[in-house]
């Protein structure tokens, strides 16, 4: 299985998949739609390498999943669209693993997706990402949600929190899509 993270944390290395990618970034104009673009069309390009060199890169294109936290949810998300993936020749991500954003844009060709969140994240409210959920399992799309009483905007991991744990609930996700 391939984990494609969009992260500014590091993935829990306990898990063990056959091959993860780890995409740091730096948004330099919050703004800028130009900036942003140019962002997504370089995420396309690296799965679209990853996919056509599946069979040199010992993977299998089929069955991957999108994780990111932040800034880096929104661009899963949207990189885990189907029309988007079709535009670029990809395949869609089996899943769409999201952290602490305000990503309200909902479809009926997004992944399946579990979204965790702070309930006082002072910069993206969880009642917009419940709202999200909500729409997509309206439309047939599994989701799982869980907000964690108190926890602020960036807890990573969750170490120590009561969010501690997450990664394996959104990885048994993840496997349940496959």
């Amino acid at each position: 299985m391939l984990l494609f993270s969009l992260t500014c944390f590091p993935i829990d290395k306990k898990i063990s998949y056959s091959f993860a990618v780890e995409v740091n970034y730096v948004i330099r104009n919050n703004n800028d739609i130009a900036e942003f673009s140019k962002f997504y069309r370089e995420k396309e390009i690296e799965l679209a390498f990853i996919t056509e060199n599946a069979d040199t890169l010992e993977v299998d294109p089929e069955g991957f999943s999108l994780w990111g936290g932040s800034a880096g949810a929104r661009m899963a998300a949207a990189l885990g669209n189907a029309d988007n993936a079709l535009a670029y020749g990809i395949p869609q991500a089996s899943a769409v693993i999201m952290q602490y954003t305000g990503y309200s844009y909902a479809s009926r060709s997004d992944a399946p997706t579990y979204v965790n969140v702070g309930t006082s994240d002072g910069i993206a409210s969880w009642k917009t990402m419940q709202s999200r959920l909500k729409t997509l399992e309206s439309y047939g799309i599994p989701t799982e949600f869980h907000s964690f009483e108190g926890l602020p905007h960036g807890f990573g991991l969750g170490t120590g929190t009561a969010a501690e744990g997450w990664i394996n609930d959104a990885a048994d996700f993840w496997e349940s899509q496959l």
